[in-house]
């Protein structure tokens, strides 16, 4: 049937177009929604701002994650410890999230032998662990380091020290080989990488969490992944998942202020979120994969481009509790253990699970070298290569092994700052300024510790609450 021309003629005239709801405006845009980014909007909301955290994945938490494998079975494969002068802590605390308190130091594969901490004191344990004379060479390091650690940033023998690795540090003080190897384990599984790649200056400012006594370490009761359960409900209504961000433009409108628009993918849809500032919160690795219109400075994208790359694996194996006749019994677990091998840091049985699951789980936390050789090959052999060491230090264990999980990092787990820099150095400082109305925030801002992450996005909610109030 043929239609008349009129008819024709209206449809060509009046095309069928779909109309896209107009954008989204907000007054900051965050981008991720790890740890930096959530506290940078919950900072911001506590000053009256109103912030939406557009997160990639289908959670939120980033690196601050828990696993559950059956009921009372838990095991984190991100953040482990929440330490004592950490600000994360006092958010935290703040938030009701309950906490359990840990020990400072842990117990050590050295020699081949497991010196396991189970004295009722830090003293007690190293004058076991050491002779007379290389206890006094640990007193008389760590002496040092607290003197260095209390000087100013700008003082030339800080500065010297950001100059080398802190391995040569290490030798400069002639520390003896025992204590220098019980340092090196106790530093190098905090940063993902060796000695030998890390700056002194940057492994003092880590080392704090050892210096004047140590800190106390906590744990989420039930799971870190509580705090960021909690972080969620704070900013109830301000968090969008599944949104990959693809682009972020900035102009100024005729006032002369900074105007954001931010493109990001959502269920297949392109979405558009317009804001007057903007937060990126994603791992420094990852920015490339954002177009920035304008782009960050080249001083920015050298500063970013010279940190080094710390590496982290998490292995998890659901054991049954039989296995804790291999060290003694239920309430004997020596954990944490620190080795310099395959193995990494053996975290073991965090807490025991109800007595009805026949099963606990038993983590790993393997770093540097070894955690990258998981990129290299299949989980399951890797994960066959930890099995076997296990045997090795604890006869039998693998009888008892009953499931397994493997979870990596990349193309990097954390920052470090080799020789030649520092997080106080001239292109550190640098990445805290506005950028055209964007803020960076992140650990690698700062330091290599959930508490970088937490300090940056807090000094960028102050900034961002200052231009815009």
């Amino acid at each position: 049937m043929l239609l008349p021309s009129c008819v024709l003629l209206a449809a060509c005239a009046t095309p069928s177009v779909a109309v896209r709801p107009a954008p989204e405006v907000v007054e900051v845009a965050v981008v991720g929604g790890g740890l930096a980014g959530l506290v940078t909007a919950y900072e911001l909301k506590q000053r009256g701002i109103d912030a939406r955290v557009l997160e990639a994945s289908d959670r939120l938490g980033g690196r601050v994650a828990t696993a559950e494998y059956g009921p009372g079975l838990q095991a984190e494969y991100g953040l482990e410890e929440l330490w004592e002068k950490s600000p994360l802590l006092e958010l935290a605390r703040k938030l009701n999230v309950p906490l359990e308190e840990e020990g400072t130091f842990s117990s050590v594969l050295l020699d081949g032998k497991l010196h396991a901490f189970t004295q009722d004191t830090n003293d007690a344990f190293f004058d076991s662990l050491f002779t007379p004379a290389e206890r006094a060479a640990q007193r008389r390091f760590f002496e040092r380091a607290e003197a260095l650690f209390l000087l100013k940033r700008d003082s030339p023998e800080l500065n010297a020290l950001a100059a080398i690795s802190f391995a040569q540090w290490l030798e400069q003080e002639q520390v003896p080989p025992r204590v220098a190897k019980w340092v090196r384990l106790t530093l190098e599984c905090e940063l993902g990488a060796t000695a030998e790649e890390f700056s002194a200056l940057f492994g003092l400012v880590e080392l704090r969490t050892f210096l004047f006594d140590g800190e106390h370490a906590f744990h989420v009761v039930g799971g870190n992944g509580r705090l960021i359960d909690a972080l969620g409900t704070a900013l109830a209504g301000r968090t969008t998942l599944r949104a990959r961000v693809s682009s972020i433009e900035r102009h100024r409108d005729a006032k002369g202020d900074w105007l954001v628009t931010v493109h990001y993918l959502r269920d297949g849809k392109l979405e558009t979120l317009r804001a007057r500032r903007v937060v990126v919160t994603v791992p420094w690795l990852m920015l490339h994969l954002i177009a920035l219109t304008p782009p960050l400075p080249p001083s920015a994208q050298l500063a970013m481009a010279s940190l080094g790359r710390g590496q982290y694996a998490v292995v998890h194996l659901v054991i049954d509790k039989a296995a804790h006749q291999l060290w003694g019994g239920a309430e004997a677990r020596p954990f944490p253990v620190l080795t310099d091998g395959p193995l990494g840091v053996v975290y073991g049985v965090r807490s025991l699970s109800p007595k009805e699951q026949p099963n606990e789980v038993f983590s790993l936390l393997i770093h540097g070298a070894y955690a990258r050789a998981f990129h290299l090959v299949p989980h399951e052999r890797k994960r066959d290569e930890v099995v076997a060491e296990l045997d090795k230090l604890w006869p039998g264990f693998s009888q008892h092994v009953r499931g397994s999980a493997v979870f990596t990092y990349h193309p990097a787990a954390i920052p470090f700052w080799p020789p030649g820099r520092s997080p106080f150095d001239a292109q550190a400082e640098g990445l805290f300024q506005s950028f055209d109305g964007l803020f960076l925030a992140g650990d690698w801002l700062v330091n290599s510790h959930s508490e970088g992450a937490v300090l940056a996005a807090q000094r960028q909610a102050t900034a961002i609450a200052a231009e815009l109030r």
